[in-house]
This record gives C-alpha cells, sequence and structure tokens, in this order.
C-alpha cells in the first residue's frame, strides 16, 4: 500500500496474509489465518510495533455466487488490539 499525490506521506505500507482450508464441504470450508501489518521503513525490523494476529476461521459460498469469510483473530503483539474480526461477503458473477 503506498500514498500517492501532493499530500502523500511516508513510504510504502507492507502487509502479510495467509490463509489454510480444509474443504469440507463448498459451504463450509474451516482453516486458520495469519495477518500482520509490517509498517513502513524502519518498523519492518521490530516485531512487537507491527500488528499481528491469528485464529480461527470459516470461508464457504452460500447460494449462487454468494461467498463469505469470517474469522476470530487474537493479537499476538504489542501493537495488535486483544483480537479482531474480519468479515466479507462476495457475490461472484461471470461476464
Amino acid at each position: 500500500e503506498q500514498e500517492v499525490g501532493d499530500k502523500a506521506s511516508g513510504g510504502p505500507d507492507f502487509s502479510f496474509a495467509w490463509n489454510s482450508r480444509y474443504l469440507y464441504d463448498l459451504h463450509f470450508q474451516p482453516g486458520i489465518e495469519f495477518q500482520t501489518d509490517l509498517g513502513q521503513d524502519n518498523a519492518l525490523q521490530h516485531f512487537n510495533t507491527q500488528e499481528r494476529y491469528v485464529g480461527p476461521a470459516a470461508y464457504g459460498e452460500i447460494a449462487g455466487g454468494l461467498k463469505y469469510e469470517a474469522a476470530w483473530l487474537k493479537g499476538i503483539s504489542s501493537a495488535a488490539a486483544d483480537s479482531a474480526v474480519r468479515l466479507k461477503l462476495e457475490y461472484e458473477s461471470v461476464f
């Protein structure tokens, strides 16, 4: 992620996300998710200045191209909140 334009500040902000899931069923795929905001420039070297989260997640398709992702994530670094919830609904259509 990088701001652009006259009022842009700082360097690029790096982040990383990983998930692994078990294909139990098309409608329900339990898994685990890891996310980290690595930060900008000199913050890249310091673990506790980066927001890191890990936790259980579920993925699947509700019906007809409507997909969901849900995760409850626990903060594992000093900069992270105690916990976070991530919800995503996505509708996919072929043109």
